[in-house]
């Protein structure tokens, strides 16, 4: 059984505009992860997650592995529970999460290499094509948020995400004006988890109206009363952000409260695994997954794999435009006909882009 005998861990600043929220604060800047698991055979998996941070970049991820990689060296990567748990057994409870599920899809992925087949099939072959939505950036111009939208049209995507301002009465207006100008196009609405209840019901009831697929994080997602209410009055499927009540254990007890109409989570949440018990206790429930897979092509791509595989979400999360977002691979995920389907290849089918990545590090570390 091949054994993992080298470990490399890169951060990397991918060249994507900066997000500035206010004045006050400085801008957003992303970090993507890579860890790259190297087994006895000359074989190699990846595995990446992001992190953001305001003014520089967040390369705690990176430190977070660095004391733990070596005692990794000599697992089987044929087993990705057990490497997942040995990791999270090393790791600080407070970090955890993020960078072991790095570890773990970069096992999965050796896995595949070495079955010779991908992903989605080693994970049981539900599909091999998901319809995609293009996540927008928040835009508070209607004339630039409404050419934008006209682009995902264009583009060949059957929905779309709006996120929203937080305002009630503004972002009703908005989402109207999306409606108006595209009638046939589905629509998401993401509130970021910053409405008052009362905000979020007069939202809500705006939305009915709205023909919108779901209506995405209006409250915390530990306001469960809340949600179990607002779910109740509204037609429209409520669905949380998912970053926040994302144990599987919590998430159970959460659920008897019937707060929400589907889960969410990502796959940088605490990996495969994870993604596969939550979506197993969203359906002893009569749930569907949402699986959020907004991020770089090369951490998105595990998440599309699970789609595929397990027969979970309506639809694939892509942020759109796409091609910011392509940074460290050669190998994009792009839509067709309004679907996507897995890159070619065993494991993720990710082929690394190396001088991308090697111009954009800001940190790295090898063992073995």
């Amino acid at each position: 059984m091949p054994a993992i005998s080298r470990i490399d861990v890169i951060a990397a600043a991918p060249p994507m505009p900066q997000v500035q929220f206010t004045d006050a604060l400085p801008p957003v800047l992303t970090t993507v992860t890579f860890v790259v698991l190297t087994d006895d055979t000359g074989a190699s998996g990846v595995g990446a997650v992001e992190s953001d941070s305001f003014g520089s970049h967040d390369l705690g991820p990176l430190e977070t592995l660095r004391p733990v990689a070596p005692a990794l060296l000599g697992s089987s990567p044929f087993q990705p529970s057990a490497v997942d748990a040995l990791t999270a057994d090393l790791l600080p409870t407070a970090s955890r999460n993020v960078p072991r599920a790095a570890v773990e899809v970069a096992c999965w992925d050796l896995l595949g290499k070495h079955a010779g087949l991908p992903l989605h099939q080693l994970l049981g072959g539900a599909r091999e094509e998901v319809a995609a939505y293009a996540s927008l950036p928040f835009e508070a111009e209607r004339s630039v948020l409404l050419d934008l939208v006209s682009q995902v049209v264009a583009a060949g995507y059957p929905a779309a995400k709006l996120h929203v301002s937080g305002d009630p009465a503004t972002d009703v207006e908005m989402v109207a004006a999306v409606r108006e100008a595209q009638p046939g196009l589905g629509l998401v609405v993401d509130a970021e988890s910053v409405y008052s209840r009362r905000g979020a019901r007069v939202v809500g009831r705006a939305l009915d109206d709205l023909d919108v697929l779901w209506f995405e994080a209006p409250l915390p997602d530990r306001d469960l009363d809340g949600y179990a209410d607002l779910t109740r009055r509204l037609h429209t499927a409520v669905v949380p952000a998912g970053g926040f009540v994302d144990d599987v254990r919590e998430v159970a007890q959460a659920l008897r409260s019937r707060p929400w109409s589907a889960l969410r989570t990502q796959t940088m949440e605490g990996g495969i695994g994870h993604v596969r018990d939550l979506a197993a206790l969203g359906r002893s429930f009569g749930l569907d997954l949402e699986l959020c897979s907004y991020g770089t092509t090369v951490t998105a791509a595990a998440d599309l794999h699970l789609i595929l595989g397990l027969g979970i979400s309506s639809y694939y999360e892509q942020p759109f435009p796409v091609e910011p977002w392509e940074f460290g691979t050669t190998t994009p995920i792009r839509v067709r006909d309004g679907r996507v389907r897995a890159p070619e290849g065993p494991g993720l089918g990710m082929d690394l882009d190396h001088a991308a990545i090697d111009a954009a590090t800001l940190a790295r570390f090898s063992v073995g």
